[in-house]
């Protein structure tokens, strides 16, 4: 049974990095400045809490599937995790699809108090499953300025392109997220 679980993650691992391997040639690299930018946007709406969350609602989820050695297992590797591990991908991810004039643009929304509480209340909404609700916050808890404000940014070249590639933004998070848990793993298996 050892042995066998062993042969498997092995394939598993061999396969996803011939994977990785594959389709990291092919992607061009972001402009620095670009990554700064992102990183800027993506510290201003808090994204480090949100990664957070995300990384023990995920540790929670899987931990709950397996037997309690697998469980071990499970919070060893993911303990290798860090939020900054996921803001670095992400802010590559951003960097890749949007300008640095976007970015810099989104980042000054919700740098401004505003933007801040908007974006927080989307995430917080996010996490708490009441996504079906935001609207109807939204208007309940901001004053017609602030609407204006929301409404002005809602319709500014850097969110509508935002909105535009938020759906490949998303697969790609999705697909560096894997990559970066294999590479986890087989740190965690080269360390012990």
């Amino acid at each position: 049974m050892k042995y066998r679980f062993y042969n498997l993650m092995s394939l598993i691992l061999s396969s996803l990095l011939i994977m990785s391997c594959a389709t990291t040639s092919m992607v061009k690299e972001p402009d620095p400045n670009r990554i700064v930018a992102a990183k800027r946007f993506l510290h201003a709406f808090d994204a480090k809490k949100l990664v957070t969350i995300g990384l023990e609602r995920a540790l929670e989820k899987e931990a709950s599937k397996y037997p309690e050695g697998a469980k071990e297992l499970t919070r060893r590797v993911m303990s290798n995790i860090k939020a900054e591990d996921f803001i670095d991908m992400m802010a590559e991810i951003y960097a890749r699809n949007l300008t640095r004039g976007s970015l810099t643009e989104l980042a000054k929304f919700v740098e401004s108090p505003t933007g801040n509480r908007f974006f927080n209340l989307i995430i917080d909404s996010a996490l708490e499953g009441k996504q079906a609700n935001v609207q109807n916050e939204v208007m309940s808890k901001f004053n017609a300025d602030e609407l204006t404000e929301i409404m002005r940014f809602s319709m500014s070249p850097a969110f509508k392109k935002m909105n535009r590639v938020q759906y490949k933004i998303n697969r790609e998070l999705m697909e560096a997220g894997r990559q970066l848990g294999q590479e986890k793993i087989q740190e965690y298996l080269e360390q012990n």
